[in-house]
């Protein structure tokens, strides 16, 4: 009986120890950088497409105006909070310049929930298939975009640090 128990402790100590060095060695790869993850860069033209959101807005790209182009997972922690300092702009009445906030992934329904549950009064577009992201990037989100009047990519962010949204306004506002 004594010896089941040895066994069976070392046993669990075996698995604890692979698991172990398993989580390390995947903590030890290297995540690729935001470039080698993007799709378009500064200076490239927009990829096109239309969608329409969930207040029943079609949006599309290009828009023929300068917009802030933002993907985000509705799984994301990064993008909630990017999407709170933008919801905290607004409770505050500043001017917030048109904005075109789509999925990467989740369904209608979710995305519905995601704002709702957040209290976000903005509107988002879910692109469940994930065809907007892919032709933007492969990895990452958040990924906001400064779109100009010409269709050109002017300013990209990555993933999320605190005053994100102020930056991005910024930006916006010295671009054609």
């Amino acid at each position: 009986m004594a010896l089941s128990k040895i066994y069976t402790r070392v046993i669990a100590l075996l698995c604890c120890t692979v698991i172990v060095t398993a989580c390390n060695n995947i903590l030890d790869e290297q995540l690729p950088e935001y470039e080698q993850t993007s799709i378009v860069k500064i200076g490239d033209t927009a990829p096109e497409f239309c969608i329409t959101s969930l207040d029943g807005n079609e949006w599309q790209i290009p828009c023929n105006d300068r917009c802030i182009l933002i993907l985000f997972s509705h799984l994301c922690p990064d993008c909630k909070a990017l999407f709170d300092e933008l919801q905290s702009m607004i409770n505050n009445d500043i001017t917030i310049p048109h904005i075109i906030a789509v999925s990467r992934g989740g369904t209608e329904q979710e995305i519905s929930d995601f704002r709702s549950q957040n209290g976000y009064t903005f509107d988002l577009a879910a692109d469940s298939n994930k065809d907007i992201y892919n032709s933007y990037a492969t990895m990452y989100v958040p990924r906001c975009y400064i779109i100009n009047s010409d269709n050109i990519i002017k300013h990209i962010t990555y993933e999320y640090t605190e005053g994100d949204i102020a930056l991005l306004l910024r930006e916006f506002t010295e671009i054609n």
